[in-house]
């Protein structure tokens, strides 16, 4: 990868100057991971993340001078390198900021434009930045995690670190903060741990050190999510002009801190006062009745807008049709129960001319009287998610899908091409309680009587997350097929305890030919010959995500109940059909609408032999089989552990329906 990234850098600068060809240099160099301050001092400026640790046989004397890191009697400087926006633009060519370090290492002319790479992202937070600080100390705590939100963790052990200042902050250390804060362009949390914490008073400590002056005046985005032992304080280093994006979420609604709201609001009031011209705010924490009043009004040039509401926030047709930039905005997430449109007989019609995507969560009526009332010219995605009022049951079955579709149909012209429908579930109890309580007690709606309506629109996506269906037959899905034959996602569930077979993913395999995501009720005990159903298909179809759902006797046998049953040998059969029919799977799941939708099933601890437990072996095996032989897939996803995985491996490499069962067994139970 350095040759790479050294053989662009040189042969771009030929490019620009032809009269002289400078040609590519080779030089290979380990990066010391404890490097001496003498040899490499940029080493000690580069987040420690961005360094690897060099094996012991490495030796830091093999890093070779180069052309340039001799005597300036002995060389010539080209004049390309004196352009300081150049070097730049080669340097964001390189493809990755470890490949950055090491070009860097190769002359020390380069030190300085790979800082200004190397620092104009923090995804790891700004603990990089705060250990430039010689006084920053750090302690550990250990915590039993009794209470923890995720099911995988709790009741296991965790350290937590947190960071804190063992002395003052220096005016020396403040302008080194200073000066690589003015390289930073973007501050997200993604990559950072969860375990690693600073403390409040650090936060109090740099502010007052700045003395009003800003740590990042060229931020243009920030994405940060707060955790429940973490400190508000940061969000007053997140001041400055050039701010164009702000995303602002909650990893637990449950515990968020009054301070957060606190420090958010005045946050979000001082971009408003100091007329910040966003494009992109995101605020999924529960906004307060003035905060929401503060959004809707202060920013006229947001084109991307999501706001969570709290339960007493009203939101409702005198905001929207006040808001200064209504015709600009391009997507709009509003969530909250109280979410109110009370239209009049003479109230004209809300018009949102540049809205391509609308997510709405709120209550199903409201949803209806918003639509019946507004005009979407240009949009394409319609995501509802409806409000299931607890103690309710009469009122949440009897939801009008015929008027909610065809005031939709009116509302939106012939760009609109994707639904996505599901019961709200904010917190694990909700989901638990009233969202379970919905599931058992709605029957669902007759695929006659909804159809006519759906049919008015020309849909590439069609997802229900939840048993929306009374019932589907194999006609019906069919009249589906041949309605949408360009359809790209499909998500069909139904209340009925009738489900499709296996063979019905090869009839979809081959009539929706750009399928790339499928969720679907699949009853894997019919007794059909998968082998002769696919004997006759030679296609490659594009499906990359495939969830399916089985019927309750096969989960309850799987997971060691009495239901009918389904064996470890008939799930093996079923993994390999679907490997077999569509080799680009790259994510292949149980869905369980009992236990949560499946984006959560990372928290659960599902008991061994259970149906996602197989799965999810045969997924790896599979993948894992075409690392050996050098096979790539279309997405890499993260590697699993797995026990005595040669065994699985090779019983799954034939790729054949049948074969893998008896080495499966040996592993699962």
């Amino acid at each position: 990868m350095l040759r790479c990234s050294l053989r662009i850098l040189f042969c771009y600068s030929s490019l620009l100057h032809p009269s002289i060809y400078l040609a590519p240099l080779y030089i290979d160099l380990p990066i010391p991971h404890h490097p001496p301050a003498s040899r490499s001092p940029i080493l000690t400026l580069i987040p420690s993340h961005l360094l690897s640790p060099v094996s012991s046989t490495t030796s830091t004397a093999m890093i070779t001078p180069s052309y340039f890191e001799m005597e300036d009697s002995a060389r010539t400087m080209h004049p390309i390198f004196q352009c300081p926006s150049i070097i730049q633009e080669i340097f964001r060519l390189v493809e990755s900021r470890r490949d950055v370090v090491q070009v860097a290492l190769t002359c020390r002319f380069f030190h300085q434009h790979a800082l200004d790479v190397i620092w104009e992202l923090l995804d790891y937070g700004i603990l990089p930045l705060f250990q430039l600080l010689p006084n920053l100390g750090c302690r550990e705590e250990k915590h039993d995690n009794l209470n923890a939100g995720s099911y995988r963790y709790r009741g296991k052990e965790r350290t937590t670190k947190t960071y804190f200042l063992k002395d003052t902050v220096t005016p020396a250390d403040i302008e080194k903060l200073k000066s690589f804060g003015r390289r930073v362009w973007s501050i997200s949390c993604a990559r950072r741990k969860k375990t690693d914490l600073i403390d409040a008073s650090t936060y109090i400590a740099v502010l007052s050190a700045l003395q009003g002056h800003l740590l990042f005046p060229n931020l243009r985005s920030v994405h940060w999510d707060l955790y429940s032992r973490e400190s508000s304080g940061i969000f007053y280093l997140f001041h400055s002009p050039r701010l164009t994006k702000v995303e602002l979420h909650c990893s637990n609604v449950q515990t968020i801190n009054p301070s957060w709201i606190h420090d958010i609001s005045m946050f979000i009031h001082h971009l408003g006062r100091e007329k910040i011209q966003l494009s992109h705010l995101t605020i999924d924490i529960p906004c307060t009745q003035a905060l929401a009043d503060l959004v809707m009004s202060a920013f006229p040039s947001v084109a991307r807008l999501a706001l969570d509401l709290e339960s007493n926030t009203i939101i409702g047709y005198s905001h929207l049709s006040s808001m200064p930039n209504l015709h600009l905005l391009e997507e709009c997430h509003l969530e909250g129960e109280s979410l109110q449109f009370a239209f009049g007989q003479d109230t004209p019609q809300l018009t949102f001319s540049s809205l391509t995507l609308f997510s709405l969560t709120c209550k199903f009526d409201q949803a209806l009287k918003l639509l019946s009332n507004s005009t979407f010219p240009a949009l394409v995605h319609f995501f509802h998610s409806f409000w299931v009022p607890s103690g309710s049951v009469v009122r949440v079955i009897s939801l009008d899908w015929v008027a909610f579709f065809t005031a939709l149909r009116k509302a939106t012209t012939s760009t609109f091409n994707d639904i996505y429908l599901e019961p709200w579930r904010q917190t694990r109890t909700q989901r638990e309680g009233i969202y379970s309580s919905f599931l058992r007690n709605y029957s669902g709606v007759a695929f006659d009587t909804i159809f006519p309506c759906l049919s008015q629109f020309d849909l590439e996506g069609f997802n229900v997350d939840f048993p929306f269906f009374r019932s589907l037959t194999q006609d019906n899905l069919k009249t589906i097929m041949q309605r949408w034959p360009r359809m790209v996602s499909l998500s069909l569930h139904t209340h009925a305890r009738e489900k499709f077979h296996l063979s019905t993913l090869k009839d979809i395999a081959e009539t929706l030919p750009r399928l790339h995501f499928l969720r679907l009720d699949i009853d894997p005990t019919d007794s059909e010959s998968w082998e002769a159903t696919l004997s006759s298909f030679f296609a490659i179809p594009p499906l990359l995500e495939l969830y399916l759902r089985f019927p309750a006797h096969v989960t309850e046998s799987s997971a060691g109940g009495s239901g009918l049953g389904l064996g470890l040998t008939r799930l093996g059969q079923v993994a390999g059909f679907v490997d077999t029919l569509f080799p680009l799977l790259h994510r292949f799941d149980e869905i369980d609408f009992g236990r949560g939708d499946v984006c959560d099933f990372d928290d659960y601890e599902e008991p061994l032999g259970r149906l996602m437990t197989l799965l999810s072996q045969c997924k790896m095996a599979r993948r894992m089989e075409r690392q050996r032989y050098d096979v790539g897939e279309v997405v890499k996803v993260e590697e699993e552990v797995v026990e005595e995985e040669d065994d699985v491996i090779y019983q799954l490499y034939n790729r054949s329906p049948s074969p893998m069962v008896e080495r499966i067994e040996s592993v699962l139970i």
